[in-house]
Parts: structure tokens; sequence; C-alpha cells
């Protein structure tokens, strides 16, 4: 495969729209054609989506030194830089005893996961991009047959969809292996919605509860057949919640207190005590504040936070998704009242990790990221249980 590793080739590479760069990226974009056209061969894909998705794939060349400089996203940087050491053999050693550690371990998965995408090329800032281009060509096939063809068509078409897509990222990673675990969830596939789950531990343990919560609902409570194993397993939720209360706050405190470090804050300006964990709310206390970062995780950006192009995107787009998912919600809520505590479970779910993201993520960009990352796998599976029990077919 066409690669480079040499340092100064590399910083040659990120400080200049090159040739090279615009090569490696056309061989990408060939490449993704050439597998469209075999998925087209063996029927597929339908050749009518062939146009759609051969612009969808374009899309990487307009962000990173067009519409912003790759230094607006870094992590991109740290995985070709990743990538590429695993490529040439030359990866580092994990030592989990440390922060920086279990921080780059969560690293390693994604740049493990990504090295199973097969690419031509993986020189140039946004060469995996092209590998998430390539999971949302498979995505496409997967959901074209569980959603409603103009719900699939929205996704795709969605700023931030086409954005998380277009960057060397690990966000539609994240996406990706979600969205299949809730629909494998809903069609009671559980061994391979489980396997997909875990790979989310180490991928994004912010939003792994939320998943968890929701496997645990409906394979080992079966709390959607039953309201009593609904309740059983709310009052279970609580207990344990309770009786894990100074672990779980501790936890969720110490990323806070983390993202506030990452973004400028000094440590002399938090109020701290010596002991960190020392400073950690009371119970009374996180439940008069629960109500706000419950709120705010569906709301936020506010218009009031509206402060360049795209946050005022963001803002469009949320408002739009948050009235998609509720107007779903409330359809398959009157019409289909077998399905009430299914969609309990699932609205429980992507509350649980929205109000994660939003208690620990100070940072108003980094949340909205981390937000769509939640929010689009429950999207979509509202979307598969609303076309699977919809009278009304295209």
């Amino acid at each position: 495969m066409f690669s480079s590793y040499g340092n100064e080739s590399w910083e040659s590479l990120f400080n200049s729209f090159s040739s090279l760069y615009l090569f490696s990226g056309f061989l990408n974009y060939f490449y993704l054609i050439c597998f469209l056209l075999l998925l087209i061969h063996f029927k597929f894909l339908n050749k009518n989506y062939f146009i759609f998705l051969s612009l969808f794939c374009l899309t990487p060349f307009a962000f990173n030194y067009v519409l912003f400089s790759p230094s607006y996203m870094p992590d991109q940087i740290v995985y070709i830089e990743e990538i590429s050491k695993l490529k040439s053999g030359n990866l580092e050693a994990l030592d989990f005893s440390s922060l920086d550690g279990i921080k780059r371990g969560r690293l390693y998965v994604a740049t493990y996961l990504f090295n199973f995408i097969p690419l031509i090329s993986y020189y140039g800032v946004n060469a995996l991009a092209f590998a998430n281009k390539l999971l949302a060509i498979l995505m496409f096939i997967f959901l074209y047959n569980r959603v409603k063809l103009y719900h699939l068509i929205w996704i795709f078409l969605l700023p931030s969809f086409i954005l998380y897509t277009s960057v060397s990222l690990r966000d539609f990673l994240v996406i990706f292996i979600s969205a299949f675990s809730l629909i494998w969830l809903i069609e009671r596939k559980f061994i391979k919605s489980f396997l997909m789950i875990a790979l989310v531990l180490p991928l994004k343990i912010q939003n792994f509860p939320s998943l968890l919560f929701v496997w645990l609902g409906a394979f080992i409570f079966r709390a959607d057949r039953s309201i009593w194993s609904f309740i059983s397993m709310l009052i279970l939720l609580g207990i344990f919640f309770l009786s894990f209360y100074e672990l779980i706050i501790n936890q969720l405190f110490f990323y806070k207190i983390a993202f506030l470090l990452e973004n400028g804050v000094q440590s002399g300006d938090l109020d701290l005590e010596p002991n960190i964990f020392d400073s950690t709310p009371g119970i009374l206390q996180f439940l008069f504040q629960f109500p706000f970062y419950f709120f705010a995780s569906f709301l936020r950006p506010f218009p009031t936070e509206i402060g360049n192009p795209f946050i005022f995107v963001t803002f469009i787009e949320n408002i739009f998704l948050i009235g998609i998912f509720f107007l779903l919600f409330f359809r398959l809520w009157s019409h289909k009242s077998y399905l009430r505590l299914m969609l309990m479970i699932l609205l429980i779910g992507l509350s649980i990790s929205l109000f994660i993201h939003s208690y620990t993520v100070i940072n108003l960009g980094s949340f909205v990221r981390y937000k769509f990352s939640v929010f689009l796998p429950y999207l979509i599976a509202l979307m598969v249980l609303y076309n699977k029990n919809s009278k009304f077919h295209e």
C-alpha cells in the first residue's frame, strides 16, 4: 500500500496542501468508486444510488485545507500517525499505570479497527475519512431495507453526518458500531448486538452505559415485554445508583475536571480540594443539578451560544433531529402500544449518555460532536422501528 512514514515528509504533509496529498486522496476516492461498482455488479447496491454515493464520497476534499485547517481538528493527525506506526510496526507499547496510557488505549482500539478497513493510501490527513466513507456505504446497504428511503437520504444529507465521514476521526466509527448494536437488538439478535456494544467500551466509554442499559433491558430483564419487568429494572437501577453513587459521581467528576483542564482552565482556578474526589458534589447537590444537565443535553446548543457558522448549522440541525426523533417517538407511542416499553427503554438509554456528556463536557464544540455520535444511532433505531411497524411503505 502506498504510504509514507518518514519524519520530514510527515511534517511537510501536514503543513501544505500538496499534490501528493491530492494524489493520495484521489487514489482512495477511485478505490471507493470501484467498490461501489462491485457492489452494483453483485446486486448488493441499486445502481440508482451510484451518483448519489459517488458525490457523497467526494466530501473529504472539501473540509481539510478548504473549509478549515487540519489543526482545527488536531486529533486527525494523531490517528493518522498511529495507524502509520501500526502499518510500519512501530506502534509503542501501552502503559496502563498512567492516565495517558489509558487514553492511548482508547486510541489504539480505534487504530486497530481502522486497520481492518482496507485503503489504497494512508498518506494524508484525510486518509481515514475514506475509511469512514467505506463504512458509510456499508451502512447505506445495511439500512436500505430497514428504514424508509427518505429517512435514509435524510441521514446521509445531515451536515454532521457529512462532516464526520469526511475527517479522520473515530466519531463515525462509534456511530457505525452503536447503530448496528441497537438495530440487532431490535431484531432480537442479542449476541451480535452485545459484541458490537463490547467494542464501544474501550472505544468510547461514555457511550457504553446507555447501550448496556438498553441491552440488559431487552435481553436480561425482557422489560420491553412486561410492565412489571420494566418497573423491576428501574427499581434495580435506582438501587444500583444509590449503592455505587460515590464511585459513579467520582468518575463523572473526574472526567469533568479533565475536560476543563484540557480546555485551558488552570487547576488553581477550580477551587478543588487537594484530593480531587473530596470536591465531588453530594447526592442532593447532584440531584439538584440533574434537571439542568438533562434538558441541556437535548437542547444544546442554545441560541445564545451561536458564535460561528459551525455552531449555527449545528443549532439548526439539532432542532431538526430532536423534532424528527420525538415525531417518530410519539407516532409509535400513539399507534403501536405494544412498543411503548421498548420506546421508554430507548429514551432512557439515550438520556443516560446525553446526560454524561452534558455533565462532563464543557467545551461546546466537543459536546455537539459527542452528542451527535450518541444521538444518531438512537434516531436510526427509531427509524427502523417505525419502518418495521408502519402500514405504509414506499
